[in-house]
């Protein structure tokens, strides 16, 4: 009858244990989650999570780290608890995982980074955004991109009509670093990337200043991340315990300065004024 009553017991706590943890997927993919490299733990959706931690002292945050390309497919299997911080919304993602209604995350979108030198030659004001198709088109830039990645339709169809001598791609590891590099070496034109990303590789480059994060016409204004969690009993848990937290951050200066934290400043104020119209 004790050990009866022992193993019950045992099962109550490990129970009550899970249901007041959360598990974070993190993944090495710098300026938002960088492990073992350069800025480590200065990541921005790290600092994100932690200040969710902030809002929910009661619940233990465990991390475990998967290859990037192993988030989604994680995350889809129901006999699985995680969750994970900026995912797109998409219907088909909807299926097979829970998200929050409120954005984990609020960035700029698609961006492209040139030579400053490049730039004023152009005479292209830094603080509007750019027109890609006319950067291509009228110009001839060249640009650098890396392989079997979608930038999106409008920005997929442009380079699909582009001259094939003016596209270069870059296969292998870091390849928006080794493309810079390229950029730096005049031997393209035009990176494609977010301009956090710019931000981050320019600071670890030594370049900053160098290459400048512009604006594009064909991006939409701004882009949102949401959290995902598993399609489980816990995973519901899990994200009606986040939502109410991010709320809460979502009023704070210093969620803010953590989606400013790898942002060139000639994007704070626009980020201010995304974040300001969305409350």
């Amino acid at each position: 009858m004790i050990r009866k009553i022992f193993f019950y017991g045992f099962l109550l706590h490990s129970t009550f244990a899970a249901a007041n943890e959360i598990n974070w997927i993190v993944y090495d993919f710098p300026p938002y989650y960088i492990i073992n490299e350069y800025g480590e733990g200065l990541g921005r959706d790290e600092g994100i999570i932690h200040l969710l931690q902030k809002k929910l002292p009661h619940h233990k945050f465990n991390y475990i780290n998967f290859p990037g390309s192993r988030v989604i497919h994680e995350l889809s299997d129901p006999k699985q608890n995680y969750c994970t911080l900026s995912l797109y919304k998409t219907p088909q993602r909807s299926k097979n995982m829970l998200f929050t209604t409120t954005s984990s995350t609020i960035g700029l979108p698609l961006s492209i980074a040139m030579r400053l030198t490049d730039i004023k030659t152009l005479n292209i004001k830094i603080d509007k955004p750019v027109s890609f198709s006319k950067l291509l088109n009228k110009y001839k830039l060249i640009i650098g991109l890396a392989p079997n990645r979608s930038y999106g339709n409008k920005i997929d169809s442009i380079i699909k009509k582009t001259d094939p001598q003016q596209v270069i791609y870059r296969p292998g590891m870091n390849v928006l670093a080794g493309l810079t590099h390229m950029l730096v070496r005049n031997r393209i034109d035009i990176v494609l990337g977010y301009p956090d990303e710019h931000e981050y590789i320019a600071n670890k480059l030594g370049i900053k200043g160098k290459v400048i994060s512009l604006q594009l016409e064909e991006s939409p204004s701004y882009s949102e991340g949401y959290i995902g969690c598993s399609l489980n009993q816990q995973g519901q848990l899990n994200i009606n315990l986040l939502e109410l937290a991010l709320q809460k951050i979502h009023k704070q200066n210093n969620y803010y300065q953590l989606l400013i934290r790898w942002l060139p400043k000639h994007f704070h104020q626009k980020l201010k004024n995304i974040l300001e119209s969305d409350t």
